[in-house]
């Protein structure tokens, strides 16, 4: 990737995982969800539902089959706030999980096979998004770190070569050299 899409990408980066520290801090007293519903194809529906809760992320993927009367389609999407009493934990291993699960439902008797819920749950902690979100800011700042310490020490800044005495252009790999600031 190269340098201004590499910083641009880094700086999004940053502020997801800004997003997620502070959605993580949030968690802990609030219960955060939200959910989108696809549209009814061939009488089944997606709904894709996610909350924040104790330091942790769900994410539900669920696909509802052969629609009833008394099981009609969810519609549309939000996003909302309850109270962390309210909250839903499902059980998770080291903060993680990912598990799949079918059900069936029976609200009435009119169709002679019931409508058929199939699952996906992924849950993840906070802490992991975070530190996943803050390789890409930390790898900037380690490589602008290298950057600015070859050029303190007078060094070429594609191949390291020491430039003390060629500082305009390096004799190693030919690149010319930006001003440098003097030795300290």
């Amino acid at each position: 990737m190269k340098g201004r899409q590499y910083k641009l990408a880094a700086a999004a980066s940053l502020a997801l995982c800004v997003a997620v520290c502070a959605l993580w801090a949030r968690s802990y007293f609030r219960w955060d969800r939200g959910f989108i519903c696809g549209a009814v194809a061939n009488d089944a529906q997606r709904v894709l539902d996610f909350w924040s809760e104790r330091g942790r992320v769900t994410v539900t993927l669920t696909r509802t089959e052969r629609f009833s009367p008394g099981t009609g389609p969810r519609e549309g999407a939000n996003l909302y706030s309850d109270s962390l009493e309210n909250a839903w934990t499902p059980e998770a291993w080291f903060g993680f999980r990912l598990d799949r699960e079918v059900t069936y439902r029976t609200f009435d008797y009119t169709t002679k096979v019931p409508p058929r819920d199939t699952r996906w749950t992924l849950v993840v902690p906070h802490w992991f998004l975070a530190a996943l979100t803050a390789v890409m800011p930390l790898g900037w700042i380690w490589r602008w770190r290298a950057a600015r310490r070859k050029a303190i020490e007078r060094r070429c800044l594609k191949c390291g070569y020491d430039l003390r005495a060629t500082p305009g252009r390096c004799p190693e790999c030919g690149t010319i050299q930006a001003a440098q600031p003097a030795h300290q």
